[in-house]
């Protein structure tokens, strides 16, 4: 009777560990899962890990339930907790790249929204609001979690950057600049007073929108630090901003400088015109008497819509590249 309990006893350790195994296995899939969901999409990287997870682990397994069964089953336990690794960061990585796929995507479709409202704006008959966009924040997110916080960033700060634009016009619009060169403005302004006074301020504009272009960067930055994101997370989106920052900056630099060299042109045409003698309005146009006059005047216009057309296939190259780059974003983190 004692032996056939001794026997039952003997059988029962004998699975008991299998049993125990199970659970240690599934702690194994859940802690690689949030490691794959953290990590960089490197799943080589991980397995490396794992490896030596699996070894630790099951090492330590074996000396508390097998140690007196020798190490026969050791390889058993390591290969079923490492698979398990496995299994856990696969799936985690796997909605990684998904999630990142989401961010992606949903800020080249919030870009593109951007760039044909820009391209209808331009198309506009009403001079006041002609190139206003409008903007969208506060949107929810299609990513969940840190993704999440990512693409609220992306899509706030690009439309951050069109609310800054939009507000530039505006200023612009309401200082007169959009009527500046109105003949019939033009006819009524006999001091030109009025024809300086809005040059004045639309350098004084141009000047206040040229530093409030550093303080977007300031404040993405000041908002990056400020998402609910680990700390390591927030270095690479920081690190990824600032790169991203430097060929921007160069690039809105030189857009700034067109819109001086603009502004410049403008009052060129202003001084021109304030020789009263030299013109008349005749049907709604500027008439010269002299063809010398005439062809500084279309002089200046024709630099003008250089600088502007310079401008548009700026604007334009800087689109269709954010586009190609969050294309390129997108396919890798499905791959």
């Amino acid at each position: 009777m004692s032996e056939d309990y001794q026997d039952t006893n003997t059988t029962s350790h004998s699975v008991l560990w299998i049993f125990l195994l199970l659970p240690v296995c599934v702690l194994a899939a859940i802690f690689a899962y949030f490691q794959g969901l953290h990590s960089r999409g490197e799943m080589a990287l991980l397995s490396g890990e794992f490896f030596a997870y699996a070894i630790f682990s099951g090492g330590i397994f074996h000396f508390l339930l097998l140690r007196n069964r020798g190490g026969k089953l050791f390889g058993i336990v390591f290969v079923a907790i490492f698979l398990s690794l496995l299994v856990g960061g696969y799936l985690g990585i796997g909605k990684q790249k998904r999630q990142a796929a989401l961010v992606f995507s949903s800020a080249q479709q919030e870009l593109k929204r951007l760039g044909d409202a820009l391209e209808t704006s331009k198309a506009g008959s009403n001079a006041s609001t002609s190139g206003i966009i409008e903007t969208r924040t506060g949107e929810p997110t299609k990513a969940t979690g840190e993704f999440g916080e990512m693409e609220r960033f992306m899509k706030d700060f690009m439309n951050s950057a069109v609310a800054q634009r939009n507000d530039y016009l505006r200023e612009l619009d309401a200082a007169g600049w959009n009527k500046l060169l109105d003949a019939a403005r033009l006819k009524n302004d006999v001091s030109m007073l009025e024809s300086r006074n809005i040059i004045e301020q639309g350098k004084n504009i141009v000047n206040k929108y040229e530093k409030k272009t550093v303080s977007l960067f300031d404040d993405g930055k000041a908002k990056i630090n400020a998402l609910n994101v680990t700390e390591e997370t927030k270095k690479d989106i920081l690190a990824g901003f600032e790169r991203g920052m430097l060929k921007s900056s160069q690039q809105l630099n030189e857009q700034w400088q067109m819109e001086k060299q603009i502004v410049q042109e403008v009052e060129n045409i202003v001084t021109l015109l304030s020789d009263r003698t030299k013109w008349i309005v005749d049907g709604g146009q500027i008439t010269f008497y002299s063809a010398e006059d005439l062809e500084r005047f279309n002089a200046h216009n024709q630099k003008i819509e250089r600088i502007a057309h310079q401008q548009e296939e700026m604007q334009k190259h800087r689109l269709e590249e954010s586009k190609k780059n969050f294309e390129k974003l997108t396919n890798t983190a499905t791959q």
